[in-house]
């Protein structure tokens, strides 16, 4: 027993040490002095590719996996490479943008619609306010016109190819 807790390191907590232990006890036999030492460097790359995710030669990982062959780890985390993150993470954001263009789409066609029905309305009552005060008539005019330009300029300003841009 002795020689069994002299090959566990001091940090190594009894989660990460029993499947290691039981990586070393299985292979033991193939390596006897002096090369046990590279049967416990093959137990630390086995343990820190399944405990802490890290990565190795396709070749020294494929020999650590089948000398750990039927070892049972108790909740093993999972990692993933980064480039499997950023795939990830690129197809969130193309639906994100997908559903925030259509979302915009939306808001655009609804503002346009509404500023031409108050443009609409707002030009109707000037006009029949019009025709019973000739004085206002200069300032219903430039009303109307100022409506008009706000329309367009919204018009412009959301439909714009650059504007939907900085707003995806």
């Amino acid at each position: 027993m002795a020689a069994r807790a002299a090959y566990r390191t001091v940090s190594e907590s009894e989660k990460h040490w029993r499947p290691r232990r039981d990586f070393i006890f299985r292979n033991i036999n193939d390596y006897e002095d002096p090369h046990l030492d590279h049967l416990l460097a093959l137990s630390m790359v086995w343990a820190n590719h399944v405990f802490l995710g890290c990565r190795y030669s396709e070749e020294l990982l494929n020999k650590v996996k089948e000398m750990a062959e039927g070892i049972v780890v108790e909740d093993a985390p999972v990692f993933k490479t980064r480039d499997e993150i950023v795939k990830n993470q690129q197809k969130v954001g193309s639906a994100g943008i997908l559903r925030a263009h259509a979302h915009t789409h939306s808001h655009t066609h609804s503002l346009t619609h509404s500023l031409t029905s108050l443009t609409h309305s707002l030009t109707h009552s000037l006009h029949s306010h019009t025709h019973s005060h000739t004085h206002s008539h200069t300032h219903s005019h430039s009303l109307t016109h100022s409506l008009t330009v706000l329309q367009k300029y919204f018009t412009v300003l959301i439909l714009s190819p650059a504007v939907k841009q900085t707003l995806i």
